[in-house]
């Protein structure tokens, strides 16, 4: 993006990104001024204006001013029962942000564009079910599923508010068809 810092579409890719997470203010000045927002902002700019900002940890630390502010276990897993007790969410985050070098690398060179779409969605929504940080983490996912599009030559995408039912269907079908029964390997391999 040529001028990210005056791009509307960053700005409505923030706004809706926050609403869906619960975040809605009357007006959109009042939105753009509330300091998460700013922040919000600011992550986003970086990453449209062609910066990597490496990893989802780092991400979610400038989304929401902490460092290191991730659970030990994970809600998900803790939630299904399956992930043992210990410090296992470095070890899935490590795993993760792996899995997105490797993809994006080898997706880079020879992939289709609905190849890396797809990439790109699946790593969004496996960051959403790790569920590795304590706040921030659709927002976090949103903005990785961007900085990974545009890595891949694929344009900055906004979802909308008004298409959230459809989001987050597509959210519960990953947990349950993909997610969980990746849980399950985990349970049975530990």
């Amino acid at each position: 993006m040529a001028n990210a810092a005056k791009d509307p579409t960053i700005e409505r890719f923030v706004i809706e990104s926050e609403r869906l997470a619960g975040i809605k203010m009357p007006t959109k000045e009042q939105h753009l001024k509330r300091p998460g927002t700013m922040r919000h902002l600011d992550c986003a700019r970086i990453i449209a204006g062609g910066h990597n900002l490496v990893n989802a940890e780092l991400i979610n630390c400038t989304l929401t001013g902490r460092t290191g502010d991730w659970y030990r276990t994970g809600v998900e897993g803790a939630l299904q029962g399956l992930i043992p007790e210990g410090e296992l969410v470095p070890k899935i985050m490590n795993e993760f942000n792996a899995e997105v070098q490797r993809g994006i690398e080898q997706l880079r060179t020879a992939a289709s564009e609905k190849d890396s779409a797809e990439f790109a969605w699946n790593m969004h929504h496996r960051l959403i079910c790790n569920h590795a940080f304590k706040e921030a983490n659709g927002r976090t996912a949103r903005m990785e599923l961007n900085q990974i599009r545009l890595r891949l030559g694929l344009p900055w995408l906004v979802i909308a508010y008004d298409e959230s039912k459809e989001y987050f269907g597509m959210l519960s079908f990953y947990r349950e068809h993909t997610f969980i029964p990746l849980l399950h390997e985990m349970e049975q391999a530990a």
